[in-house]
């Protein structure tokens, strides 16, 4: 039996939604028509098999199904473009921020020299580097 995954644009069309809150939003943001949206979440339902929202009057609402796939959908997204965003980078092919999170001695002692080397390797990327407590990176981290 042939594994069924969800399509690229059925994922970016229900990411689209959960943050916009409609289908007729979405489909302005994303330059499609309103029943190319909608089809698009339809036939991802299908593909899984079950109902990821609930549509109303005032908009749509995510089922509990919905929610957790949304919330696995935005994580997948969020790594397949850091994945797109360093495959450019690493073969020069865009100019990109990377932005390194340290502790202040490190950021002297360790960070310095070694951005310099990348630097030097990778010269269209920009390097923002942010010093401070673990704490305040985590976060931040977590977040992508």
């Amino acid at each position: 039996m042939r594994e069924r995954l969800p399509k690229m644009n059925q994922l970016l069309a229900l990411q689209s939604v959960v943050q916009l809150g409609s289908i007729n939003a979405a489909a302005k943001e994303l330059g499609m028509s309103q029943p190319s949206v909608s089809r698009s979440i339809r036939d991802l339902e299908e593909t899984l098999q079950v109902q990821l929202l609930v549509r109303g009057t005032e908009g749509v609402r995510l089922t509990e199904a919905g929610k957790s796939f949304a919330a696995n959908c935005s994580l997948i997204l969020q790594a397949l473009r850091r994945a797109s965003e360093q495959t450019f980078v690493l073969g020069g092919k865009s100019n990109q921020r990377i932005s390194i999170g340290v502790s202040p001695i490190s950021a002297r002692s360790i960070l310095t020299p070694a951005l310099s080397a990348i630097g030097r390797e990778y010269p269209n990327c920009e390097f923002h580097v942010e010093a401070g407590p673990l704490e305040r990176h985590l976060p931040q981290l977590r977040d992508g």
